[in-house]
């Protein structure tokens, strides 16, 4: 029988010496933990599959910018109103998966892509536990932070961007038992790859590739250093070449960085609290979501702080040294990010810091999964089991609640003629504590193939571009609130979609509108001219 060995002590000779025990997991266990974990990989696909809208804030307008670039042959309007600047670009995968033309339309690509983060995900964090030699059990806790901060706030490439950021781990990991040209070979492809994800992923996977080497047992050998730096260069070069040929002029990163850390960031730290719940609160309104959102993170934390207030002294038996030692020091970098990454620097630091918090806490788990090398009791699987099936079922109520909440909003319900151009004021944009309508006009351009304000236009770095002024296409007011009101510029355009109750003091704007269509929530108002 396969055997592994523990710290003991031998009675003639009095001196530590490994005591035999068995730990490795038998054939009935892992036929146990694959059907759970492949049941699980279902439900979540299945959920996911059938889900007609998605309360993922940002999505509504990733898929406008796929269907533009789609479309945009076939329809004039789109020539007039947008420009394509389709070069090369990074964060670019989501808009390229969904306009391939393996898939009849932008949405079902759109569930295809989420079903592929779905699956890589758990198995992305199975993968970096087992190779790293930890308790594979507490990979299924990953299912806690599957609808994480960047998932809710539709950061695409964020998100199909941390599986990926994970298996490059393991393949670190396994480099530094043993580096091959092969393993350096698939290290390069997955930093591409990450580059067409995200690009600050991308930074930080470059950075960690580094780390692996200077915590590892080559360190010395300049070979082995070569073999990785080799492997860095490919990516390392499409981002120069990107920042250098798609930055904005007027974009000065540096110096507002730099302003931020003299001016902003003292007076903003109190906002680093979001970090105990950022990745679950969206569940519930109020301090219910922050309390779950709170729940997730310390049921993450557990096989860690257990194995460090343990009386019995826990020592990783599968782990060499070096792989701990960068587990911990990947764990520090990761959190210090979280603490310290600059927010509100458009467009490339807007809430930066909370995006990290789920890969500071999935390699937590994994560094508390090094330290429970025996077989865990039946009591704790039971428990794993019931906390991955607890997030299933509120999850589950979530995505479904909203599609019940939207059975009206169709595209027949948004005007048909592409010719007319569709603002809109979501006064009531949250869904219990995510913004989620913030972008739903960008339906009327997935849907109808029509004209609607987009902020999509406004970002320096996305493929599609405004090309007409701001009086023929207005400036989309994404926020309404008591401190940014609605301020009448929309009064001109042939359609307004509200989401909520016009408040009184912007009744006086809709003088010149009448009201055409309205179910729950939503109203459709035309020019009355």
């Amino acid at each position: 029988m396969d055997t592994e060995t523990s710290p003991g002590v031998n009675r003639k000779n009095k001196r530590l010496v490994p005591i035999k025990s068995d730990k490795r997991p038998s054939l009935n266990e892992k036929v146990v933990f694959w059907t759970i974990l492949l049941t699980l990989l279902l439900c979540h696909a299945v959920l996911i599959m059938n889900q007609r809208l998605f309360p993922f804030v940002d999505l509504p307008y990733h898929l406008s910018a796929a269907t533009i670039i789609k479309y945009y042959d076939q329809v004039p309007a789109f020539q007039h109103y947008f420009q394509n600047e389709l070069s090369l670009k990074a964060n670019s995968f989501h808009l390229f998966f969904c306009i391939s033309p393996l898939w009849d339309d932008i949405e079902t690509a759109n569930r295809i892509f989420y079903l592929i983060y779905i699956i890589l995900f758990p198995l992305s964090i199975l993968a970096m536990i087992r190779v790293a030699g930890g308790q594979y059990w507490f990979s299924l806790l990953g299912f806690v932070l599957l609808y994480n901060y960047n998932v809710i706030w539709g950061f695409t490439g964020f998100t199909m961007a941390l599986p990926l950021f994970f298996l490059l781990f393991s393949l670190i990991i396994l480099a530094m038992k043993k580096q091959t040209v092969l393993l350096e070979l698939w290290i390069a492809c997955l930093l591409c790859a990450l580059f067409f994800m995200h690009t600050i992923v991308t930074v930080l996977a470059l950075g960690f590739s580094l780390l692996a080497q200077l915590a590892g047992p080559s360190v010395r050998s300049a070979k082995n250093w070569l073999a990785r730096l080799a492997a860095l260069s490919p990516a390392t070069a499409l981002l120069g070449y990107w920042w250098s040929n798609h930055s904005p002029p007027s974009f000065n990163a540096w110096e507002q960085i730099t302003a931020y850390y003299q001016n902003d960031f003292v007076t903003n730290w109190p906002e680093r609290i979001l970090l105990l719940y950022a990745d679950n609160y969206s569940l519930f309104k109020g301090w219910p979501g922050q309390i779950i959102g709170f729940v997730g993170v310390l049921v993450i934390l557990t096989p860690l702080i257990h194995s460090l207030i343990s009386r019995k002294r826990m020592r990783p038996t599968q782990c060499s040294k070096p792989i701990r030692r960068f587990v911990i020091l990947s764990t520090i970098v990761l959190l210090l990010l979280c603490l310290f990454a600059p927010h509100g620097i458009e467009p490339i630091c807007w809430y930066l810091y909370p995006r990290f918090s789920v890969l500071c806490l999935i390699i937590t788990l994994v560094l508390g999964s090094l330290f429970h090398q025996t077989r865990l009791k039946p009591v704790s699987v039971i428990l794993i089991c019931l906390i991955a099936l607890c997030f299933l079922m509120l999850w589950a109520d979530f995505l479904q609640d909203f599609d019940r909440e939207n059975l009206s909003f169709q595209s027949t319900f948004l005007t048909a003629d592409p010719s007319k151009r569709m603002a809109g004021l979501m006064y009531d944009f949250l869904y219990r504590a995510s913004s989620a309508y913030i972008h739903f006009p960008n339906y009327q351009i997935v849907w109808n193939r029509g004209i609607a304000t987009t902020r999509l236009v406004e970002y320096p770095f996305m493929a599609v571009s405004r090309k007409t002024d701001f009086q023929e296409l207005p400036m989309y007011h994404e926020w309404i609130t008591r401190d940014n009101p609605y301020d009448g510029r929309y009064r001109h355009l042939e359609y307004i979609l509200i989401r909520g109750t016009v408040p009184e003091d912007d009744l006086d704007e809709f003088q010149d509108f009448v009201v055409i269509k309205q179910s729950g929530q939503w109203s459709l108002y035309q020019a009355s001219q």
